[in-house]
């Protein structure tokens, strides 16, 4: 267990053996897109003005694809991966009820997860999560909601190996 004393929030955070990686398939798609709109527009400018429906259906669908297209390629097209075993990690938020605030802390500070939560929807306190899907890598920290916003309750703190697995199967039974 590793605690990161910062006031960053987690999902702003980085860590060392978390890395932000192209997704291939995405990007192949993005550019699959925007190759798609340049031939749409070349058709376009090569069609008679006679079918002025059609053209203009073209040439709507071609600002489209390109729209999408570099959508994807600048924004959706990045995974965060853990470095160490290659796995994919995913962002996650589970929300509870004031009540369990006391026992989250002290799980997160203990590192021991045991015992029963219950996690709620519309809860005040908020539990932000980085998880590797091989169970490798968790990351968590713990935030409650007071004067209208999410205030930082504990600092970042990351598991690895044999604890992260731990972790990992208590926040699967959660939520």
């Amino acid at each position: 267990m590793e605690k990161k004393l910062i006031e960053k929030h987690l999902f702003e955070s980085s860590h060392q053996d978390v890395e932000q990686r192209t997704n291939i398939s995405s990007a192949f798609l993005a550019v699959l897109l925007i190759l798609l709109s340049a031939v749409s527009l070349i058709v376009y400018s090569q069609l008679d003005r006679v079918a002025a429906a059609i053209t203009l259906t073209l040439l709507f669908l071609a600002g489209c694809f390109l729209l999408i297209g570099i959508y994807i390629l600048f924004w959706k097209s990045k995974i965060l991966v853990y470095g160490p075993t290659g796995s994919k990690v995913m962002k996650e938020s589970l929300f509870f009820e004031i009540g369990e605030l006391n026992k989250l802390e002290k799980m997160i500070k203990s590192g021991v997860f045991t015992g029963a939560v219950q996690s709620n929807e519309k809860g005040s306190v908020r539990l932000d999560i980085l998880k590797s899907e091989d169970g490798k890598f968790v990351a968590l920290q713990l935030f409650q909601f007071s004067l209208y916003k999410f205030t930082v309750n504990t600092p970042i703190t990351y598991f690895h190996g044999e604890q992260a697995e731990e972790v990992s199967a208590f926040l699967s039974k959660l939520g």
